[in-house]
């Protein structure tokens, strides 16, 4: 094992099976070699803009969009440790993608502050913590921990220096549902091994399409008030376009999906601690551990039916033989990275 991770022990957690076929045979799956989804296009689209605010505010459009055309003949997967950078397919579907990215990465500039300065990033070791890849040393072992950040920055109106994550999102969690997240748990502790102090963690949820228009009813004779996701200067405009009078549907406002929604969470340093011990035995027993002992499978009928490697694993319970090559799983002798 060449260094730990977050996603290497919630594998591990999830099916010891998953975790010897995934992270020690290094199988991977032609699904996993994709073109980068609109997540990961929004990810590299932020990336540019908090690394030169100044320009996304003086020159509209221009740096996100030529930072993901710099990008546009490879993948930037969420997990960029773990998969290598692979070609897009179709350059329509890419121009879509890039438009739709772009569109909503420049919202998101807007709504969150970043080009007015409401935000200041923090640095390590004059690095900033921009796409940052933390590394600390698992006890026991010569094999560093390693966890990628998106945004570690200061909220400039309070002063408070906050771990912040994107997330691009259909539908959005409530505060209750992220209020403890152990991967953020563990990066918060990461970053105090460092010597950085954050208040806590935010999770900023964004809105995976455009803003919706609403739309009239069959019968013409006013505006649908469904709760549909755009903002209230859109709901407005289309009001007055309908030529209806705004008054009518000040009621709407409150009723509005939101294009996007921060969770701030402020968490313990005791809790952080206690996940970071865990996350390291772990990654400790898998660097010194025998391989038998995370071949053991789930089995479960919620996990399995969803697993990229459902079929060849149902194979080797029957006792069969599997041949990876005819599920189109690479192994890393064939991509050259063995």
């Amino acid at each position: 094992m060449k260094h730990g991770s977050y996603s290497r022990c919630s594998t591990a957690l999830q099916c010891g099976h998953l975790y010897h076929l995934k992270y020690e045979l290094g199988w991977r799956t032609e699904t996993r070699q994709k073109a980068p989804t609109l997540g990961s296009w929004v990810h590299a689209g932020l990336e540019a803009a908090v690394r030169a605010h100044p320009l996304v505010s003086g020159q509209p459009g221009a740096p996100v969009r030529d930072a993901l055309r710099n990008i546009s003949g490879v993948s930037v997967l969420h997990d960029r440790n773990e998969y290598p950078e692979v070609e897009i397919e179709g350059e329509g579907a890419m121009d879509d993608l890039c438009d739709l990215a772009t569109s909503i990465t420049h919202r998101v500039i807007d709504s969150a502050g970043i080009a007015d300065g409401r935000w200041e990033t923090i640095e390590l070791d004059g690095v900033p913590l921009i796409e940052h890849k933390l590394e600390v040393p698992i006890p026991g072992t010569d094999i560093p921990f390693i966890g990628i950040i998106d945004w570690c920055a200061r909220d400039t109106d309070t002063g408070l220096v906050w771990l912040i994550d994107w997330k691009v999102r259909g539908n959005f969690n409530d505060e209750e549902s992220e209020s403890f997240d152990p991967q953020m748990a563990l990066y918060q502790h990461m970053l105090k091994m460092h010597g950085i102090e954050v208040a806590g963690t935010c999770t900023y949820q964004i809105r995976n399409r455009e803003l919706a228009v609403p739309k009239m009813l069959k019968n013409g004779t006013a505006m649908s008030r469904g709760a549909i996701a755009t903002d209230w200067p859109t709901y407005r405009q289309a009001v007055i376009d309908a030529g209806l009078y705004v008054c009518d549907y000040h009621d709407m406002e409150a009723k509005l999906k939101p294009f996007d929604r921060p969770v701030f969470v402020h968490r313990g340093a005791d809790v952080c601690e206690g996940v970071w011990e865990q996350m390291s035995e772990m990654s400790c027993a898998q660097a010194i551990a025998p391989l038998t002992i995370w071949k053991w499978r789930n089995l479960s009928s919620f996990s399995c039916p969803r697993c990229d490697f459902r079929e060849p694993c149902i194979e080797g319970l029957a006792g069969r033989e599997v041949d990876p090559k005819l599920y189109g799983i690479t192994t890393p002798k064939e991509r050259g990275d063995a």
